[in-house]
Parts: C-alpha cells; structure tokens; sequence
C-alpha cells in the first residue's frame, strides 16, 4: 500500500496510551502530513495501571508503575506464516514498564 501506519505514546500525557496517525504516501514527500491521532488502546485492566492514579509520565525508564501504557510494537502476521495467528498484533509496556501485553488489533487499527 501507499499508506505509513504510526503507532506511538506521548510521554507526559494522563494517561499515557497508545495513538495511531496515517501518512498517505502517494504524494511528493514534501507534502507528507500525519492525518489527526487516533486513540488504538489506554489501561483499563489493573494489570495496566488502571487502578493507579492518573498523572502525566515522565520521559525515559518508568521505577514506580504508572496508569500508562508505552512503547508500541505492532507485527502483521500473515496466513501463510501461521494461519490461527494472523494478523495485526500489538505488543506494548503496561504500567509505566512493570507489565508486558499483547492484543489482536482488528482491521480498522
């Protein structure tokens, strides 16, 4: 496709949670603009945070856990690879960085 998919967190939000922004490619480079953030995921399970307070995070390593989560990975695994694992997966840190979790992102993520 003609599209770049961007997963990212913004340190110092309350909470923390993951975005995603599209780049539609097609264009010269010079006129590449991120379309407006969407919200993919935020804590809502205790594991997450979610019971912790809600306070902006600070930048670089996490030595207390947070309401937050950071650090998005996203893998596409195809049918070919593994057909009962494919698709779109999305691996994050929990809890400031005390907790790992991964979900299955659905097709409009």
């Amino acid at each position: 496709g003609h599209r770049l998919l961007i997963w990212f967190t913004r340190a110092r939000s309350a909470p923390e949670q993951i975005l995603r922004t599209t780049v539609d490619l097609l264009d010269d480079w010079t006129n590449w603009r991120p379309t407006p953030p969407v919200e993919v995921l935020r804590p809502t399970e205790a594991w997450e945070g979610a019971g912790l307070a809600v306070e902006p995070t600070p930048r670089g390593p996490s030595f207390q856990p947070q309401h937050g989560l950071r650090d998005p990975y996203v893998l596409d695994v195809s049918v070919d690879d593994d057909p009962d694992a494919a698709g779109r997966w999305l691996f994050y840190a929990a809890a400031g960085e005390f907790s790992l979790g991964v979900t299955r992102l659905d097709d409009a993520t």
